[in-house]
């Protein structure tokens, strides 16, 4: 487990999956089986499916587009005892002449996060979905490869609980590299220094502290940012409460 917390979960046919489990937050430590992530869930086995839903996995956020085919490829959305939900998340921006020519990846990582930020409906959706989680439900969050469209709905879980920007900036991370270099490279992070020209785990953790400093600059808090969406207040305690409160069966 790196330092911000987060527990790698190794299975055989999916890949990146970590529970929340261990953020440290000001509402409370993230509670273990509440909030997981990964990557695509279309070549699950028999045997890693139960064990998910041994974990208690019976709430799926889908957020991979229609062209990606959610449904036809989900296992969860075929089980009656799972609530699977589709939320496409946008992640079809291209890099622009300009970008490419000048390698300025994390200008183009920053501008892709912000369209999806900007999709005030879709993410009300995806709020509202996780807000609905009951408080024995582990609710599992994936899109294709469990980094971007997945990083940018659990910084927003986890900001709603208060985490710190370098708790944000290492859990969206440790989906790039390992724990050991997510954790040195966050620690000593110059935000002075030129930004890293390919696309590697320095240029993410640059892009992810400049979006959170655009939102900081912009909006104060996470907070005030899904608000201003028109997510409720009801919503927001909620996904709080599931994150750090202990079950009550």
């Amino acid at each position: 487990m790196g330092r911000a917390g987060t527990r790698r979960l190794e299975y055989r046919t999916i890949f990146n999956v970590r529970d929340l489990a261990g953020i440290e937050t000001p509402a409370g430590t993230i509670k273990p089986r509440r909030f997981l992530r990964s990557g695509d869930t279309m070549f699950l086995s028999r045997k890693d499916l139960h064990s998910l839903l041994g974990l208690g996995v019976t709430r799926v956020l889908d957020l991979r587009m229609p062209l990606e085919r959610p449904r036809e490829t989900s296992p969860f959305a075929h089980l009656n005892k799972v609530v699977w939900k589709s939320a496409p998340l946008p992640d079809e921006l291209t890099l622009t002449r300009e970008e490419a020519a000048t390698g300025k990846v994390v200008d183009f990582l920053v501008r892709q996060y912000e369209y999806m930020l900007s999709q005030h409906k879709d993410m009300r959706k995806v709020l509202h979905f996780l807000a609905a989680s009951r408080p024995d439900e582990c609710v599992l969050i994936h899109c294709a490869m469990g980094q971007d469209r997945t990083g940018i709905v659990c910084m927003l879980i986890e900001g709603l609980c208060g985490a710190p920007a370098d708790t944000l900036v290492s859990d969206y991370a440790y989906s790039f590299d390992s724990d050991e270099v997510v954790d040195h490279l966050v620690a000593t992070f110059d935000p002075t220094a030129p930004a890293p020209v390919f696309d590697g785990t320095e240029a993410r953790i640059k892009a992810m502290f400049d979006l959170l400093g655009r939102i900081d600059a912009t909006y104060g808090t996470i907070e005030n940012m899904v608000r201003s969406w028109g997510v409720t207040s009801a919503d927001i305690t909620a996904i709080v409460e599931h994150a750090t409160l202990d079950a009550r069966f």
